[in-house]
């Protein structure tokens, strides 16, 4: 299987996965884990940055967000470094 493929599918369980908790011990959580691949939904990245759901999908890519379909998924250490004021880029 192709590994973008494979990364989808690993992004879409992340989310339907991480959309029973809370946001901050998502974030939490992923960050205690090394390397990629843990990713939240918009509304627990908004709550994570104290921020507009809305302002989470204005920022999308720049802060370690992947559009699926219709759906904004958002790398949890991209989601962390950005919150504690570290550039991501």
């Amino acid at each position: 299987m192709p590994e973008r493929l494979r990364a989808h599918f690993r992004a879409h369980g992340a989310a339907l996965a991480s959309a029973t908790g809370p946001a901050d011990a998502a974030v939490a959580a992923a960050s205690e884990s090394s390397g990629p691949g843990r990713f939240i939904t918009t509304t627990e990245a908004a709550a994570a940055l104290g921020c507009s759901t809305r302002h989470i999908r204005r920022l999308g890519e720049r802060i370690g967000g992947h559009r699926i379909g219709h759906r904004w998924l958002f790398d949890t250490n991209a989601i962390t470094e950005h919150r504690d004021g570290r550039n991501t880029e």
